[in-house]
C-alpha cells in the first residue's frame, strides 16, 4: 500500500521495535518503515525539531537506518539563546522529535523513487555477487 503524505501536516517519525528486534533489523522491515521517507528527503532543506526544544534548519545530507541525520549549511536555534551557524551537524535519531519539509515536495513520488533506487542497488549487488561466485568456482559468466 503506497504511503500518502499531505503538505502542511506534521508527521512524527518514531522508531519502535517489537520483542526480539534490535536496531540491526532486517532490510525488508527497514524498507517498510517511515525511515524510507526521511531517507528520500536527502538533498532537501528541512527543519528538525529536537527533543530538547532546539530547532535545526539545514540541508539533509544523509540518513542512516537508525535515523541519525547528517545536515550541512545548518542554523541551530536553542530554546533560549542565539542561533548558531554551522557547516555540518550530526543528530542522533533518538533526539529527533519532528522533521518538517517543504510543502512543494511530492512525498509519494519521493518514496517511490527511493524504493526504486534501493531495489536497483540491491539487484546490482546480487548480480555482482553472482558474477564473483561464478569466477571463484571457475564457471564462465
Amino acid at each position: 500500500m503506497p504511503l500518502i503524505f499531505k503538505p502542511g501536516l506534521r508527521y512524527t517519525v518514531r522508531q519502535t521495535y517489537t520483542a526480539g528486534q534490535a536496531p540491526g533489523m532486517s532490510q525488508q522491515r527497514g524498507r517498510q518503515t517511515l525511515n524510507v521517507f526521511v531517507q528520500a528527503l536527502e538533498g532537501q532543506r528541512v527543519v528538525v525539531e529536537l527533543r530538547h526544544d532546539a530547532v535545526v534548519r539545514g540541508m539533509l545530507q544523509e540518513v542512516d537506518s537508525e535515523m541519525n541525520l547528517t545536515l550541512v549549511d545548518v542554523t541551530c536555534r536553542p530554546l533560549e539563546g542565539k542561533a548558531q551557524q554551522m557547516e555540518f551537524l550530526y543528530v542522533k535519531g533518538r533526539h529527533v522529535r519532528y522533521i518538517h519539509f517543504s510543502g512543494s515536495v511530492n512525498a509519494a513520488t519521493l518514496v517511490e523513487d527511493k524504493r526504486g533506487r534501493a531495489k536497483q542497488a540491491l539487484g546490482n549487488q546480487t548480480d555482482e555477487a553472482g558474477d564473483i561466485h561464478q569466477r571463484r568456482w571457475g564457471v564462465e559468466p
